[in-house]
Parts: C-alpha cells; sequence; structure tokens
C-alpha cells in the first residue's frame, strides 16, 4: 500500500560559481553526529504523518 507525506514539499535551488565549489567541498567532507542529534533526527521522522491513499484524496484529490 502506498503511503504518502503530508508535508509540502519545496524545490532545491540551484547552485553555481564559487557558492557550487563550497557546497561540494563541504559536502565531501561531512562530520559524523553525535549520538543525540542522531536519536532527536530519528524521533522527529517517526511524527511525521504518513497517509494512505484513501486519506490522501479524501484530503486533497476530490474538490
Amino acid at each position: 500500500m502506498a503511503a504518502y507525506i503530508d508535508t509540502e514539499l519545496k524545490p532545491t535551488p540551484m547552485i553555481f560559481g564559487e557558492e557550487g565549489k563550497r557546497f561540494l567541498e563541504r559536502t565531501a567532507n561531512v562530520k559524523p553526529l553525535n549520538k543525540k542529534k542522531l536519536a532527536e533526527m530519528r524521533k522527529s521522522a517517526a511524527r511525521q504523518r504518513m497517509t494512505t491513499y484513501e486519506e490522501y484524496m479524501k484530503m486533497y484529490g476530490q474538490k
């Protein structure tokens, strides 16, 4: 069964030039997160409301 996240998705902006190079350098050398921060992120992800296809269609499909 399919499920949909009930949050608004935002487009990712394009990054060019020096800003893009800095971004690539930072993403290549990512520091590992500590256990406390990782646990907070997992709790936050678990709290996101997942909806079934039927619920999604009731809310957004037929107006």
